[in-house]
């Protein structure tokens, strides 16, 4: 049974299967929707049943005390048979409907506002066009994130840490362009750590949708500090400058938000140099109050093995520099020097913590045979249409057929994040189990793709990148990186993320 959780109206989170509607899958959606520690309002939308071996009777008296004991707070039943029992349902806020289209007719739906919403499809009732209307985006274009990959990822590196070494999940750009707040909801289950993000905002949505496990900001400013401390995130103090303007907003105030210490070890980006060392040391002696939760460091070039002599030289400068804080401070400090790649060739330097960012999501070069790919992008064919040899496609006629041809008119462009140097050829995309060249240029909405050879429907699905056409073949086309490509696909792109529970018949 699949479990589907996107962004809904009014700032909702919906989650929604329309798999099979008897008790048994309503329970694990429930217990599912639970685990995640929501923490607005749960709405049940829920159509009759389908009849098992307990009585009418019996059975809407123990799902009644289920969605009491997982707080529902409101219940919308489509159904006969639910609404013969509504006495049961009398410690929550009920509503009762013959069916989904005088539902819909109600506008109860428009009234939903900040609560996770949860439809359970099946039971012969057709619930599109009632997920139609509480889906935040209807693009055709989706990207799918696959939460079960992403937990078998990190169960992955998991098992190649040492005993004591936990994780920082790494979900800045919107968790590498998928999902935040949903990831994020998915890893606070999984139990990891900490969370991390580049900017105080991302971490303000995390706060805003429940995330209660402790979230690392690792590019704050002085003007986001008032918000590092409402939301309760944990600055990455990187400069003199930045510790000094720290130290005077938090003077007089008794706070105690724990900071985390960046050391540059030959990244030469963020971070303390060498020399900074006995001025930041001195500065700290001064804020008595002051917690250090973290020292960390980031490797230029863990996963080039060429570079092995400079990742060693880096690991080694972290240790001395750490040191040198924790003997002048007198205290004991947790290090974190890997990330993903670093886990995989220097376990040596595992220290305390490891932060895990694309590996999460399946890409890795050095175990990718391991790892689940997580996200799918896909779309669909909006049009299909014949064209004569000679004729041209799209924009400044760049694309020019040779043949009778079949084009197909898909509904992605540059503006989703199908970059506009796929066209002519450069890209391709999957279709029913082959591959589809792009012809012409790629538009902002939309691109053409040659389906001549191709059995293919106007409908039909799209895949642009996943487990069957993968992501680092468009990488390679675009002579750019992975990372590039998942956080350059654009927010008006839908966001699926979904969930294989045990099936229950």
């Amino acid at each position: 049974m699949r479990l589907n959780l996107e962004h809904g109206i009014n700032d909702c989170q919906l989650i929604y299967d329309t798999y099979y509607n008897d008790w048994a899958c309503l329970k694990n959606v429930l217990l599912f929707t639970t685990q995640q520690a929501f923490i607005h309002k749960k709405t049940l939308i829920l159509p009759d049943l389908y009849p098992g071996e307990l009585a009418s009777d019996i059975l809407y008296e123990e799902v009644a005390q289920f969605l009491h004991d997982h707080k529902i707070h409101q219940l919308i039943a489509i159904g006969p048979q639910l609404k013969s029992h509504a006495e049961k349902f009398q410690f929550l806020k009920a509503y009762f409907f013959d069916d989904v289209a005088t539902l819909l007719a109600s506008q109860l739906l428009d009234t939903l506002y900040k609560n996770v919403v949860i439809v359970k499809g099946g039971g012969g009732y057709n619930l599109s066009e009632l997920l139609d209307k509480i889906r935040q985006k209807c693009h055709d274009a989706v990207l799918e994130i696959d939460l079960d990959a992403i937990e078998h990822n990190l169960n992955f590196f998991r098992g190649r840490l040492s005993k004591n070494t936990q994780v920082i999940a790494m979900l800045k750009a919107s968790a590498y362009g998928s999902s935040s707040f949903e990831v994020a909801h998915f890893l606070q289950q999984c139990q990891v750590a900490y969370l991390s993000v580049a900017y105080v905002d991302e971490g303000v949505i995390l706060r805003e949708a429940g995330i209660k496990l402790p979230i690392m900001v690792m590019n704050p400013s002085p003007g986001s500090f008032n918000k590092l401390l409402d939301y309760q995130l944990e600055p990455v103090i990187y400069s003199l400058k930045l510790l000094k303007d720290w130290k005077n907003f938090i003077d007089g105030k008794g706070i105690h938000i724990p900071i985390h210490i960046k050391l540059d070890t030959g990244m030469h980006r963020l971070g303390f140099m060498e020399h900074d060392m006995d001025e930041l040391v001195y500065l700290l002696q001064c804020m008595p109050n002051i917690y250090i939760k973290t020292v960390l460091s980031h490797l230029a070039a863990p996963g080039t093995r060429r570079h092995d002599a400079y990742t060693h030289a880096q690991a080694k400068l972290f240790q001395q520099m750490a040191s040198y804080i924790e003997k002048k401070l007198g205290v004991s400090i947790l290090k974190d020097l890997l990330n993903t790649a670093g886990a995989q060739y220097f376990p040596e330097y595992n220290f305390d913590m490891v932060r895990l960012g694309i590996g999460l999501y399946g890409f890795s070069k050095e175990v990718q045979e391991h790892l689940k790919i997580a996200s799918t992008l896909k779309t669909i064919i909006s049009q299909i249409k014949e064209v004569p040899a000679g004729a041209t496609i799209g924009y400044e006629r760049k694309g020019v057929v040779q043949r009778p041809s079949r084009i197909a008119v898909l509904a992605i462009g540059y503006a989703d994040g199908f970059r506009r140097g796929l066209s002519n050829g450069v890209g391709k995309v999957w279709i029913n189990g082959k591959l589809a060249p792009v012809i012409g240029n790629v538009c902002m909405d939309m691109c053409m793709v040659d389906i001549t050879d191709i059995e293919a429907r106007e409908g039909d699905e799209v895949i642009i990148f996943g487990k069957e056409l993968p992501i680092h073949e468009m990488a390679s086309a675009l002579n750019t990186i992975v990372y590039e490509i998942l956080t350059n696909v654009d927010e008006r792109v839908k966001r699926v993320c979904y969930k294989v529970l045990p099936a229950c018949r």
